[in-house]
């Protein structure tokens, strides 16, 4: 899950890590064409829905990162699981565009709230 603040209630989304024969990958720095994002300690999370660009603090943390990224990626997936793991996914998914459809929501309503106090 990543937020859009540190302290945010609800994720604004997730990332699902598969393994490396559904196309995921980890590539230090950035792809071709987009030279103008990368920092120093950039890497790149290619997955078959999106690809995720990252910058880690130090190269020691890069590598951390990767390798962390990579021991999930090539973990080899065992068919009877990949049924379950999507119906996991779909569910997650389901919850959390819930809930931020509903912080949106909330967050819609104390501006109308916040606007109709102020006009008084």
């Amino acid at each position: 899950m990543y937020l859009d603040q540190p302290l945010e209630a609800y994720p604004k989304g997730e990332i699902f890590l598969g393994d490396s024969n559904e196309g995921f990958i980890v590539k230090s720095g950035v792809p071709p064409g987009m030279k103008e994002l990368e920092s120093g300690y950039s890497f790149t999370l290619v997955t078959p829905e999106r690809t995720w660009l990252f910058a880690a603090s130090s190269t020691d943390d890069r590598q951390s990162w990767m390798k962390a990224l990579e021991s999930v990626i090539n973990q080899t997936s065992s068919a009877p699981n990949d049924a379950m793991q999507e119906t996991v996914r779909n569910d997650l998914r389901h919850s959390y565009a819930r809930k931020s459809r509903d912080s949106k929501i909330l967050n819609q309503m104390r501006k109308l709230t916040g606007n109709i106090l102020n006009k008084q």
